[in-house]
């Protein structure tokens, strides 16, 4: 059970030791390395305090708001407040760059994307401006790591691409070593295993030439990434080894406990579960009294797991219950999704269904936001770029224009000198018309270049509402799925049947987006097919066939938006479910009638059967979950329920609130 859910685990491996022995020395390590920090940062803040020179106080006000990026968005962007009130004292050609970099980054750190890369922007454009070489590739970098975050990996490629030749052409190898990294974690993201550790081992190379063992650090750490990701367990925990000894040698507490995690991670792969333990308690005796809460997540989340493993259900739940408490899904939305998967999988082994599809629940709805957000971000990127084209396209016109205006006015001028030059005037106008005749195919050609991309761009946002549709449907059925496990363990008729029924709810709407995807017009569906796609689906479920119950159908061709089907939908299906379920006990020959037409006053639609009946009373008494459901809806649709009994039960549903698609 627990094994599908070990995938999750983001972390990659790091120190493989036993701990016992060097506990005490990295306890006395780590106290004494934040006590040097804080000391450092105490004596930072008493030079602003005498010190005047303006210089001297931006790179202190920056050394600072540097110190805050990881624990405090309020603090850094004061102290880059600060950086800002001196640039009036400096040259701008630098230090506003700086100010603006550093205030894209304090965004950036805080999960504020946009913010980020607003701010960098304006230092690459500050940069052109002043010929600064190295700012405008350090400023196209930090947008394209923005974007490796954003999970964006073509624009954090492109992004790359640009800054590279500057740093060669500069020779700065420092940044080119950084780029490298950031290449080879999409290598990573892309599975592109073989190529992630080539390139990390460049990086490694150009760090080891200039002696940056923090550099190397994170080099060493993201090969033993790139390693595990492709189960060659062995060499991962060789360069994790690497990070764990210059961690030590540069007194990295920080880097230290984050390679602990990591270890044990590895252990974990390897099934030695006693040194994965010792790793992931160290680490815990470790970290800090504030600790950030992207690393205790990743610690209670590898603990929890490790105990349900082991079969220790009592520390595993003590550890999950931990881990989700401090969960952040605003700023850390993937390590949550690990988080409630794994609640999900702890409380359906401990026979808790309700916790268990709560937990499921959360999972699933971080997982359509995920979705919903990289298909929102792509499909605006598509439209950005429509729109510029579509600008491209009218300045091209307009120049056109302005071409033909000229040459008009050349003809005027001709005409004023025909007399004199009548030997010459073949000429002249052979060569205007052949002249024009060229500037017009051009510009034919440049406007049909244009509206081939404007085409492509289009098809490429219809595929993408395509894919979100399918996306959509597919994660219904998951839900479906879960519905239909959960009823072959319920033993109590009336709860059985509310899941079978909740079952049916979650079909019908799965069908209007399999409809739509399957569709060329991805706002509107045919609602005869779907009505008739809804009976044969319920006629299933409740095991009726055609022979017993038969199915009238007249259904005007009317095209509904989505927000419409929907609800309509789901009445529809609580409607034949009822007949279905009520209307025929008495009756040898069923019949559904369903009426759907257009009218002066709404939508009219009427479902009919030749059951039994059904009395008013009897109605307003029940008052079952499906009927408070029709009513709720019919409500969003502003509709008018009549029901009665006439040789059977007839049910309109005059509905005003609707949208149509033409």
């Amino acid at each position: 059970m627990w094994y599908e859910l070990s995938k999750l685990i983001t972390t990659h491996v790091r120190l493989p030791m036993k701990l016992s022995s060097c506990l005490l020395l990295a306890l006395l390590s780590c106290f004494n390395t934040i006590a040097q920090n804080q000391s450092y940062l105490d004596s930072l803040k008493q030079k602003l305090l005498t010190e005047s020179d303006p210089k001297l106080l931006f790179e202190i006000n920056d050394l600072v708001a540097s110190h805050y990026l990881e624990y405090s968005f309020d603090s850094s962007l004061s102290y880059v407040q600060k950086m800002d009130d001196l640039l009036d004292q400096l040259p701008k050609e630098e230090f506003q760059r700086r100010a603006l970099i550093m205030r894209g980054m304090v965004y950036d750190y805080n999960y504020k994307f946009d913010s980020g890369k607003m701010y960098y922007r304006k230092a690459y454009d500050l940069s052109l401006e002043t010929n600064d070489k190295k700012g405008a590739a350090v400023s196209l970098f930090n947008i394209g790591t923005v974007f490796i975050f954003e999970n964006i990996v073509d624009s954090a490629v492109y992004y790359f691409l640009r800054s590279e030749p500057t740093f060669k052409e500069i020779d700065d190898k420092q940044n080119l070593a950084r780029l490298y990294n950031n290449v080879g974690k999409i290598y990573r993201m892309t599975e592109k295993y073989d190529a992630a550790v080539d390139i990390y081992k460049k990086s490694v190379d150009i760090k080891l030439a200039l002696d940056d063992r923090k550099g190397l650090m994170n080099s060493y750490t993201n090969l033993s990434s790139a390693y595990l990701s492709d189960d060659k367990y062995d060499s991962a925990l060789k360069y994790s080894l690497k990070t764990i000894s210059l961690s030590k040698l540069e007194n990295d507490m920080a880097a230290y406990k984050w390679e602990l995690l990591n270890v044990g991670a590895i252990y974990v792969k390897l099934e030695d579960f006693e040194n994965a333990l010792f790793s992931f308690q160290e680490a815990e005796e470790i970290k800090n009294l504030d600790e950030q809460t992207p690393f205790l997540n990743n610690l209670y989340f590898n603990l929890a797991y490790l105990y349900f493993t082991k079969d220790d259900l009592k520390n595993g739940k003590k550890y999950l219950q931990l881990a989700l408490d401090i969960v952040d899904e605003a700023k850390l939305k993937e390590p949550a999704m690990q988080i409630y998967q794994l609640a999900y999988e702890y409380y359906k082994r401990t026979k808790n269904p309700k916790l268990a599809l709560n937990y499921f629940e959360k999972y699933h709805t971080l997982q359509e936001e995920m979705v919903s957000q990289q298909a929102v971000k792509r499909a605006t990127e598509l439209e950005q770029q429509y729109e510029k084209e579509k600008r491209e396209r009218q300045i091209a016109e307009l120049e056109a224009e302005n071409i033909n205006s000229e040459l008009d006015l050349k003809v005027s001028e001709n005409q004023r000198n025909i007399f004199i030059l009548s030997s010459l005037l073949g000429l002249i106008v052979a060569a205007f018309f052949f002249y024009r005749l060229s500037i017009k195919r051009r510009t034919n050609k440049v406007l049909e270049e244009k509206n081939e991309i404007i085409s492509k761009s289009l098809a490429e946002r219809e595929n993408l509402l395509k894919e979100i549709h399918h996306r959509v449907k597919n994660n219904l059925q998951i839900i479906s799925s879960l519905l239909s496990l959960q009823a072959d363990t319920i033993e109590d008729k009336n709860a059985l049947d509310a899941v079978i029924e909740g079952q049916n709810r979650v079909k019908s709407m799965a069908l209007i987006h399999q409809n739509l995807y399957q569709t060329d017009e991805l706002s509107s569906l045919s609602i005869h097919e779907y009505i008739e796609n809804l009976i044969e689906s319920l006629f299933r479920s409740f095991g009726v066939t055609e022979s017993q119950v038969s199915s009238k159908l007249e259904i005007e061709d009317i095209k509904f938006d989505i927000d419409t089907i929907i609800p309509l939908g789901l009445i529809i299906n609580e409607l034949i479910t009822n007949s279905l379920k009520y209307a025929f006990s008495e009756t040898e020959e069923g019949e559904i009638y369903i009426g759907l037409h257009q009218k002066d006053q709404g939508i009219l639609l009427e479902v009919k059967d030749n059951g039994k009946g059904v009395e008013t009373e009897e109605i307003d008494k029940s008052k079952s979950f499906g009927m408070r459901l029709i009513e709720a809806l019919c409500m969003k649709l502003k509709g008018e329920l009549t029901i009665s009994s006439d040789l059977g039960t007839n049910i309109q549903l005059l509905i005003k609130n609707y949208k149509l698609i033409s």
